[in-house]
């Protein structure tokens, strides 16, 4: 069953409310298989805090045969699937690490998504 999580909580309808405050920048580049990210805090907040940025890689235009249930015998579409998540921390807001592989011969589309938190608290204080 699909879920929507919206700042660390389960999102269960209803209308949505903007951000009461700011919460940074993160940015990320990727250039030669190799992704550059940093995530500044101006009101210097989250100083000498680890941070954890998320990566994940994912993948579109998927098509899963299925084989038993009551969609036996159909393939069906997928998007938005991720093929890969790193968790990785930094106590000065930034990283650098390898893009991972992305050799899935059926796979149309890639795209990634990265957000940072403070660690042991699963809100995201910034996406991209």
């Amino acid at each position: 069953t699909p879920g929507i999580i919206v700042n660390g909580k389960e999102w269960r309808g209803g209308r949505l409310s903007p951000a009461k405050k700011t919460s940074g920048f993160l940015q990320a580049s990727i250039q030669d298989n190799k992704i550059v990210t940093s995530y500044t805090d101006d009101k210097k907040t989250l100083a000498n805090k680890t941070l954890e940025l998320h990566f994940v890689l994912l993948g579109f235009g998927i098509k899963t045969a299925i084989k038993a249930g009551e969609n036996a015998r159909r393939t069906l579409p997928q998007e938005f699937v991720v093929l890969n998540h790193l968790k990785l921390a930094s106590k000065n807001g930034s990283w650098s690490f390898e893009l991972p592989a992305r050799n899935h011969k059926e796979i149309k589309r890639y795209a990634v998504a990265l957000w940072v938190n403070e660690r042991g608290n699963l809100k995201p204080i910034q996406a991209v």
